[in-house]
C-alpha cells in the first residue's frame, strides 16, 4: 500500500467513525443547550442502543436497520419519562446535584448492562455489511459507509426539525429563554421531555450503527460519554453546528494520529487539541461568549 493510499485510508476512516461522535454529540448538546444539564448518562444510552441491536438481531432474526424502526420509539419513550421524573427534579437545584444525579444514572445503567448482557463482547454479524468496497483505491467495510450514511441523514434530519417545525420553535426558544416561554403558553416541561428523548433516540441510532462494526460492552459507556464532552466542548458548548464539525475533527484526529502515535496516545491526541483550542477559543469553536 503507497503512502498516499494510506493517508486516504486514514482520512476516509476518520471522517466516517466521525460522523458517529458527532451524532452522539448532537444529541449530547442538545440536552445541555436547552435543558441546561450535562447528561453523564448519554453514553450509556448509546451502549445500550448496541445491546438493543444485539437483541433485535438474536432474538427476533431483524437486521439493525431493520430494527430502528423498534429501538427509536422505545429509547424515545425512555427519554422522555427520565427527564420526567428524575432530571425534572434537579432543574433548580445545584450543578453538582446535576452531576450527581446523572453520574449516579450512568452507573446504573452500566451495572445494569452488565447484570443483563453478562461482560463477553457482542456484536451484530450481518453478511452484506462485512463486506469491502473499493473506493477510489481504498478498502472500506459497507458497515462503516451505510453508518456515515445514516449519521449524516440523522443529523440532518434533526437540524431540520429544529430549525424549520413548530417543535423546532419551541425548543429553541426553551433554550433562549425558559420563563418567556412559558409566558406565550409553550408547555416547558413537555418539549424539555421530548428533547430528552429526542436525545435519547440520537444515542439509540448511533450505538446501533457502531455495532455493526464495533462490539459491545458494557464498559463502553464511559468511552462514548467522553468522547460526546470532548467533542461538544471542542465545537462550543450548546452549538449544533460545533457538536458535527468537532465530532468529525475528533474522528480525523485519532484515525490520523494512529498512523504515528499508539492507539492510546492518538485518543490523547484529541485532548490535547481540545487543550490548545481552550487557549484561543475558550467557548469553542463555534460557541457564543457568555
Amino acid at each position: 500500500m503507497s503512502k498516499f493510499v494510506l493517508i486516504t485510508q486514514t482520512v476516509i476512516n476518520g471522517i466516517l467513525i466521525g460522523s458517529i461522535y458527532s451524532l452522539i454529540a448532537v444529541g449530547f448538546t442538545l440536552i445541555f443547550g436547552v435543558i441546561k444539564v450535562v447528561n453523564f448518562a448519554h453514553g450509556e444510552l448509546v451502549m445500550l442502543g448496541m445491546y438493543a441491536a444485539v437483541s433485535v438481531f438474536v432474538l427476533l432474526g431483524l437486521n439493525p436497520y431493520v430494527g430502528l424502526l423498534m429501538i427509536i420509539p422505545v429509547f424515545f419513550v425512555a427519554g422522555y419519562l427520565m427527564q420526567r421524573y428524575l432530571i425534572e427534579n434537579i432543574l433548580d437545584a445545584s450543578e453538582d446535584m446535576q452531576i450527581i444525579l446523572t453520574f449516579g444514572l450512568m452507573i446504573v445503567l452500566g451495572n445494569l448492562a452488565l447484570f443483563l448482557f453478562g461482560a463477553d463482547l457482542k456484536g451484530v454479524r450481518v453478511e452484506f455489511l462485512m463486506k469491502i468496497v473499493n473506493l477510489f483505491g481504498n478498502r472500506i467495510l459497507v458497515a462503516m459507509l451505510i453508518a456515515f450514511g445514516t449519521s449524516v441523514v440523522s443529523i440532518l434530519a434533526l437540524y431540520l426539525v429544529i430549525k424549520k417545525t413548530d417543535l423546532g420553535k419551541a425548543i429553541r426558544a426553551c433554550a433562549d429563554e425558559r420563563d418567556g416561554a412559558r409566558l406565550v403558553g409553550i408547555n416547558v416541561r413537555r418539549i424539555y421531555g421530548v428533547t430528552l428523548g429526542i436525545s435519547s433516540a440520537c444515542a439509540a441510532i448511533a450505538g446501533m450503527t457502531l455495532v455493526t462494526f464495533y462490539a459491545a460492552t458494557p464498559d463502553r459507556g464511559m468511552s462514548f460519554v467522553t468522547i460526546a464532552i470532548v467533542v461538544t466542548v471542542l465545537g462550543g458548548m450548546g452549538s449544533f453546528i460545533g457538536a458535527l464539525i468537532g465530532g468529525l475533527l475528533v474522528g480525523l484526529t485519532e484515525s490520523v494520529g494512529q498512523l504515528f502515535l499508539s492507539a492510546s496516545l492518538s485518543v490523547s491526541l484529541s485532548y490535547a487539541i481540545v487543550i490548545l483550542i481552550m487557549f484561543f477559543r475558550p467557548s469553542g469553536l463555534f460557541g457564543r461568549k457568555a
